[in-house]
Order: C-alpha cells, then sequence, then structure tokens
C-alpha cells in the first residue's frame, strides 16, 4: 500500500459530504478496508469518510468496534471521538478528544474535537477556552476561528461578546479566503445575525463550489442564473437538501414573479402536490430530468436566491387542502375541545449531532399537556411504540394514524393549518406553520440553525414565530416553562 493511495483517499474522506458526492470514494476505501482490515490509518480514514457522509449506524458500529480493538492507535481514535460526537454519547467523545490531547496537545484537530464535544455537553466557556489555547499555538487555523465566533455568539446576548465574534469571523476569512468549508460556515454565523448581509449570502454559494455552472441535467449544461441583471427569463431552480429548507426557500418564488420570472422548481416528492397548489405559476418536479432543459434559460439552487432577493420574502405562501383542513379542524373539535394545538418535540432523525442537540425528552414535554379543554395535536412523525404508549396516557391528545408525513406532505400542511397554534422543536414543522401562517412556539437550542438568528435578534422569516431559546446548551427547563406561560396566556385570551 502506497503512502500516495493514502494520502488521496484520506483527502477524499475528509471532504466527503451529502454536497459534495464525494460518496463514490467508498467503493476504493471498502477495497483498502478489505486488503487491510487492521490497518488503523485505514479504519481512521473508512470511518471520517462514513462519518462525513453522515451514514450513522456504519459510523458508530466501525468506530465502536475499531476502536475496541485498537484503543492505543490515534487514527482510530480520533475517528471514533468524530463519529461518538455525531451519532452516539457526545459525553463519550469527550473523553476520547481529552485522552488525544494529553497525548499530543500540538495536535490541532484533537483540540478542535475536544471543542466541539465540551460545546455539545453544554461547557460553553470550556470550549473557548480550548479554541483560544489551539489559537495561540495556530494562529490560522480558519475553522478555530469560526467555532471560536459561535461559542462567542451564543455564551451571551451581549453586544460586546457579539462584536468580539465578528472580529473572530474576520480573523477566519483573513486566514483561508478561499476555502469552501471556512466561507460557508462563516456565512451561517453572520446570517444568524444579519439575515440580509449581502457578502454573507455570496458566501453562503460556495457551498456548491465556484464554478459559474451548476451539474448539468440530463446531459445538459446550463448556466446559473446571476440576479436581476441576467437576461434569463426561465429559470429551474434546484432542490436544497433538507425539507425545511426547500419551504424556507419557497418565500422567493413571489418576488421572482414580480420579476417577471418563472419556470420550474425541483423539490421532495412529497412536497411536489402542497408545491404546486402553493406555486401555480411555476412547474413543480421532483426530477430535474422531468423537465425539458432547452426550454430554460438559467439554473440556481434555491438557497441561492438570497444574495440576489435580499430582503423578499412573503409569509403565508403555502397555501393547504382548504377542504382537508376544515374536515380535520371538525373532526378534532367534535372530541370535545375548545382548541387546538400541534405540537412535535424532535425531528426525524435524533442519531445526528445537530438533530439531538434539538430534541426535548418527550416526558418532559408532555408537561404542557395539562389543560383538558385543549386538544394537543401530535404532529411528530416516527413515533415509536414506548413514545405511543406515552402518549396514550393523556385523554386530551389526539394521535391521527391516518396522516402520514413519510408518504405525502400535503396532508401534514392541512393537519397544521386547523391548528389555533403549534409548539414544537425546530424541524420542517416549524418551517410548516411559519410558511402556512399559524403562530408557532418554536423551542430552540442554545446554539441554533442560522434560519432562527441569535438570541434578542427576530428571525426575519416567518412572522408568526415566537422563538424560546434554551439559556444554556441541554437546558430545556426554562424553555417549556416559558412555553407553558405562553399557552396558559393564549387560553386565556383566546375568544369562546
Amino acid at each position: 500500500m502506497t503512502a500516495e493511495l493514502l494520502n488521496v483517499c484520506a483527502n477524499a474522506a475528509l471532504r466527503a459530504n451529502a454536497y459534495s458526492g464525494v460518496g463514490a470514494m467508498r467503493s476504493p476505501l471498502r477495497q483498502l478496508l478489505i486488503l487491510y482490515p487492521a490497518n488503523p490509518k485505514v479504519l481512521g480514514i473508512f470511518i471520517t469518510a462514513l462519518t462525513n457522509l453522515e451514514e450513522a449506524r456504519p459510523a458508530h458500529e466501525w468506530s465502536a468496534r475499531a476502536y475496541r480493538v485498537l484503543p492505543e492507535s490515534m487514527e482510530v481514535a480520533a475517528a471514533a471521538a468524530q463519529a461518538t460526537l455525531q451519532f452516539a454519547d457526545p459525553g463519550d467523545s469527550r473523553e476520547i478528544w481529552r485522552k488525544l490531547v494529553n497525548v499530543d496537545p500540538l495536535q490541532e484537530s484533537y483540540r478542535l474535537g475536544l471543542a466541539q464535544a465540551l460545546e455539545e455537553t453544554g461547557a460553553v466557556a470550556e470550549a473557548i477556552e480550548q479554541l483560544r489555547r489551539h489559537l495561540v499555538l495556530n494562529p490560522n487555523t480558519a475553522i478555530a476561528h469560526v467555532l471560536l465566533a459561535r461559542g462567542l455568539q451564543h455564551e451571551d446576548a451581549r453586544p460586546t461578546n457579539r462584536q468580539a465574534g465578528r472580529r473572530v469571523l474576520a480573523r477566519a476569512r483573513a486566514s483561508a479566503p478561499r476555502d469552501q468549508v471556512n466561507r460557508v460556515n462563516m456565512a451561517w454565523h453572520r446570517l444568524r445575525e444579519a439575515p440580509d448581509d449581502p457578502l454573507s449570502w455570496q458566501e453562503f454559494g460556495a457551498r456548491w463550489g465556484d464554478s459559474p455552472y451548476l451539474e448539468p441535467i440530463d446531459g445538459v449544461v446550463m448556466p446559473s442564473w446571476r440576479g436581476r441583471a441576467d437576461s434569463a427569463r426561465k429559470l429551474i431552480i434546484r432542490q436544497e437538501r433538507g425539507l425545511g429548507d426547500q419551504i424556507l426557500y419557497g418565500h422567493f418564488l413571489p418576488a421572482l414573479e414580480r420579476l417577471a420570472l418563472t419556470g420550474a422548481m425541483v423539490c421532495a416528492p412529497r412536497l411536489r402536490r402542497l408545491f404546486a397548489r402553493s406555486f401555480p405559476n411555476w412547474t413543480i418536479v421532483d426530477d430535474p430530468t422531468e423537465l425539458t432543459v432547452g426550454e430554460f434559460d438559467a439554473q440556481i439552487f434555491a438557497g441561492d436566491l438570497g444574495q440576489h432577493l435580499i430582503g423578499s420574502r412573503q409569509s403565508g405562501y403555502l397555501i393547504p387542502d382548504r377542504q382537508r383542513v376544515a374536515m380535520n379542524r371538525s373532526r378534532y373539535l367534535k372530541l370535545g375541545f375548545k382548541r387546538l394545538i400541534g405540537f412535535a418535540w424532535r425531528g426525524g432523525n435524533t442519531t445526528i449531532a445537530e438533530e439531538r442537540r434539538r430534541a426535548i425528552r418527550l416526558g418532559d414535554f408532555s408537561r404542557l399537556f395539562e389543560n383538558q379543554d385543549i386538544g394537543f395535536v401530535c404532529l411528530q412523525h416516527g413515533v415509536t411504540e414506548a413514545e405511543r404508549d406515552h402518549l396514550a396516557a393523556f385523554s386530551n391528545v389526539i394521535l391521527d394514524a391516518s396522516i402520514d408525513p413519510l408518504k405525502d406532505l400535503d396532508d401534514l400542511a392541512a393537519q397544521i393549518a386547523a391548528m389555533d397554534l403549534v409548539v414544537t422543536s425546530a424541524s420542517a414543522n416549524t418551517h410548516f406553520a411559519g410558511a402556512l401562517g399559524i403562530r408557532v412556539l418554536a423551542l430552540l437550542p442554545s446554539i441554533a440553525h442560522w434560519h432562527w438568528g441569535l438570541p434578542g435578534v427576530v428571525s426575519p422569516w416567518y412572522p408568526t414565530l415566537e422563538p424560546i431559546r434554551q439559556p444554556r446548551p441541554g437546558d430545556w427547563r426554562p424553555v417549556l416553562e416559558e412555553a407553558r406561560r405562553r399557552l396558559t396566556c393564549f387560553i386565556k385570551s383566546a375568544p369562546g
């Protein structure tokens, strides 16, 4: 096995993610693993690739197995620590990173990993200290500057901390001005505080690289739309990864129509029916190869519309099936309730670090169900048998088996639109409620997705959204207490 081949695979593993499409490297990596099953470097590369490709179960299983067999291997330990942080217990990850830092305190990736694990377990102040130590030794590490800025932004809401975070981000940009990952990370952090910042939207576009062309559609190469000055009149809007992202960027379609632009939008199959009703002047498809590409002038990813349409937002732009809305509301109210509140306590995937960070224990969440005059309608998809048994103990909780969001989200939209209010953790339900114009209490982790801004910064995306944010990582108690208080006020103020 040559060092050159290993380096090629290592670099591919580090770059691998669901955006870049480096998943094609899995086959040669597996071949290397068959040839060298006990080689620590090969195992480390393979686990890193699985982690970056978000293959949760195999990444966790391989990392646990390899670390158990080769606990003294630094390569295996580092890969296992990262996989454990993403898909298992961040506390276990933190201890592996501590061990690695103690063995080699000058290895920058170890201290960065420790800082991320500390932040994930709520020790933000210690994470900031680790990052500052790292930057003393390696002042030009862009990602360390970005992580430090995030810690400073969220440690508290004082303007001085925000200003310090901005200075750190400026240093991050200076240290690696063309690094793709660094540019996207910086964009996310700046957009949290300034969602209409033109430079941040431009940097956000770096997630797809700097080519003026996106990947071909059915073998046809098309130019990217360059904004208002572009002569293109008919566009293809390409699909973003997450359901929440696809719903969020639907804001921009009415703005495009005001510029006399139209075309086609690509979305997830489950959104197709809802989007077709909501955006009748657009052709909605779930596969770009359904389109006759020659009929269009340019294409752009939905998230990149922000850099050309800053400030162009519209509330209540999703249009549910009104008949289904009325039917749902009638069915639920006939059960004897005066008001309907939709709820969800987690996203759909609790194995990934970000999803786990925003999930709330159902036992804690269910303390909100105390008012027997209110029907609490479960909007959570993927409810487990244990969760179903827990909810069955509450006579005012409605589990509607006729609605399956894993098949078609048009039914979910009609269910949410039948609610008087929604209270939910950060998930696609939050986007749905906001885009439908339903009042929503969004229960957010202390470090939330950039869409939801910073403490004290109102998200401009959904006027009906009320963020309630953790004061500290992992501490949902004050969030649920505030949600309970607002629910009580809502119930008392509601007519009838």
